[in-house]
């Protein structure tokens, strides 16, 4: 698994011990982002679908609203994981992890 880039100005030294602090990180951070990445696709794809209850059913249609919004909550959420969790793995890629960005 190589991550450097050919953006990396670092001796091949030193790009070695930076693959070796991070490899772990790096590995995890990927399975991180695939786990949420697939879990993204699946709310998504189950918020699209539409549901029509009919008027004597309309206490399963605020339960059906109200999980929609949960849905949706956790969506955004694990959406802003999925973006930290990218934006570290580009920071390894760069040499930048480690540093603080703010």
């Amino acid at each position: 698994m190589d991550i450097t880039t050919s953006h990396d100005t670092d001796s091949s030294e030193n790009t070695s011990h930076l693959v070796q602090n991070y490899t772990k990180y790096y590995g995890q951070l990927m399975q991180l982002r695939d786990q949420l990445a697939d879990h993204v696709s699946k709310l998504n794809y189950d918020l699209s679908q539409t549901h029509t209850f009919s008027a004597e059913y309309w206490v399963d249609s605020e339960n059906y609203s109200l999980n929609r919004e949960l849905e949706f909550e956790i969506l955004v959420k694990e959406d802003y994981q999925l973006r930290a969790v990218e934006e570290a793995i580009q920071r390894i890629k760069l040499g930048t992890y480690g540093i603080c960005v703010d």
